[in-house]
């Protein structure tokens, strides 16, 4: 589950995985944008299952100081006990489920707000950071 014992699911390289993946300059996160069709806003549990899977696939391959193929045959059955674990945890402690979620969605930059009035797509801009980066850059920074 590449995590800590008291906090499943939380491990950074989820999030960072997730973001190179589906929000890189090729992803179709990135390309659905921020449209209420972009089912990756929400973080969907196959798609959490699928990165737990590669994470398992590169820390087996590092024990074994060797690459292993990162397919189907071999993955399919691990991606579907992730996939009933998740919904295990998202039956029993959604909450918890919720809060990754939400590390994972700051991690992208985007995420669901959920508040009264209907659900809206924010961006997780820290602006103050990237005017101080932008006046740090000098001419070269438009």
């Amino acid at each position: 589950m590449t995590c800590d014992e008291d906090k499943p699911w939380q491990n950074a390289i989820i999030g960072d995985l997730i973001k190179a993946q589906w929000w890189g300059p090729k992803g179709d996160a990135k390309r659905l944008g921020s449209s209420k069709d972009n089912v990756y806003l929400s973080v969907p549990i196959p798609m959490l299952a699928l990165v737990a899977c590669a994470v398992e696939c590169t820390l087996t391959g590092l024990g074994l100081r060797h690459n292993f193929d990162f397919n189907d045959a071999q993955y399919r059955n691990k991606w579907l006990n992730y996939v009933e674990l998740l919904g295990e945890f998202q039956q029993k402690s959604p909450s918890y489920i919720s809060k990754v979620t939400r590390k994972i969605q700051e991690c992208t930059g985007c995420y669901i707000e959920h508040s009264s009035s209907p659900s809206k797509i924010r961006h997780n801009y820290n602006f103050e950071a990237l005017e101080e980066s932008a006046k740090e850059g000098g001419e070269g920074s438009h």
